[in-house]
């Protein structure tokens, strides 16, 4: 069989695509064996498998929009799986509060990332344990930005902080009540760091001088996350332009550290990326004759 016959039977095949609910997660937390571990008591390994991809489930475990529901297959048999209060549930009942993280070696170049927002707090996780020594600059007196809206009810501050902890464990230097603009300016950090993120929330008051969209908005490249200035990256509300989505935001500032990860070793920062965020899985499943089960 030659190569080329070989490479269309291999596109026809379906099996190794993800289910649905994963492949619409921004983030691509593995719902599928992460409900089978709590299905089986195994809450230790469920919460490895969502914290393997969520750096801050304590967060995310108690306000995820959870996308993953309104794509779950289970809605053809009656209703959809409840994966949002599955997170919840395993993250109070998990005895460990995260995966085990691998820490890559250090490497000699400095990123600054402005706002402490969940894709700020995602950007400087990311680039932290790729390597890079991470200075995070936070306007205001405390960690958390827009998740500070919730209710006390809803996301606890303590479960913020607990969370959020893991950032000076991995050494990343916090700088609190410095806001770009007042305390330094965008040219400061183009100075001092290799490469900047910008995430300074919903339509910020101050543009910084960056190019703007016909709506008003910093001009973002959807791609690769990256703005007018060489080197200056941004996400989170102040591409999307939307209400707040919790793991919308931490998908945006994700996607912007492997930007800036590829800047820095200069290599493409378009190629191979076209799964990165959500999308239409080509996996079939059939439920015909399939009895639902509670």
């Amino acid at each position: 069989m030659d190569h080329q016959r070989l490479l269309d039977l291999e596109e026809k095949c379906i099996q190794d695509f993800p289910p649905a609910c994963v492949a619409t997660c921004p983030v691509h937390v593995d719902a599928r064996s992460f409900a089978a571990a709590i299905n089986s008591g195994d809450f230790t390994r469920a919460m490895e498998i969502y914290s393997k991809t969520v750096p801050f489930p304590g967060i995310i475990g108690r306000v995820c929009e959870h996308p993953c529901q309104a794509a779950c297959k289970r809605r053809e048999a009656g209703e959809a799986i409840s994966l949002a209060a599955l997170e919840k549930y395993c993250v109070q009942m998990s005895p460990t509060s995260r995966a085990k993280i691998s820490v890559r070696p250090k490497k000699d170049q400095r990123v600054a990332v402005v706002g402490a927002g969940l894709s700020g707090l995602t950007a400087a996780f990311d680039l932290a344990v790729r390597g890079y020594d991470v200075v995070l600059f936070e306007a205001k007196d405390r960690l958390g930005g827009s998740l500070r809206d919730f209710a006390e009810e809803v996301l606890p501050r303590a479960v913020i902080a607990e969370d959020t902890a893991v950032l000076a464990d991995l050494g990343v230097e916090l700088k609190l009540d410095a806001a770009v603009g007042k305390t330094f300016s965008l040219t400061d950090l183009r100075g001092d760091f290799a490469a900047v993120y910008l995430g300074l929330g919903k339509n910020p008051q101050d543009t910084l001088g960056l190019e703007l969209d016909p709506e008003g908005r910093i001009n973002i490249n959807p791609d690769t996350y990256g703005t007018n200035l060489a080197g200056v990256f941004a996400a989170g509300s102040m591409f999307t332009g939307r209400d707040y989505l919790p793991i919308a935001s931490l998908a945006g500032g994700r996607r912007a550290a492997i930007s800036i990860d590829r800047y820095l070793q200069g290599v493409s920062l378009t190629a191979m990326r076209e799964n990165e965020g959500p999308y239409q899985t080509r996996l079939y499943t059939s439920l015909e004759g399939i009895e639902p089960v509670p």
